[in-house]
């Protein structure tokens, strides 16, 4: 899940980097 976290956080963009800065906390807590 992390690597395709970081391919669609690089493929979306701005998008992807707001996603991708929410996401990385929520994702070491999840994980």
């Amino acid at each position: 899940d992390r690597e395709h976290f970081f391919s669609h956080r690089a493929s979306g963009g701005r998008d992807g980097r707001m996603i991708a800065y929410a996401g990385f906390p929520a994702a070491a807590v999840t994980s």
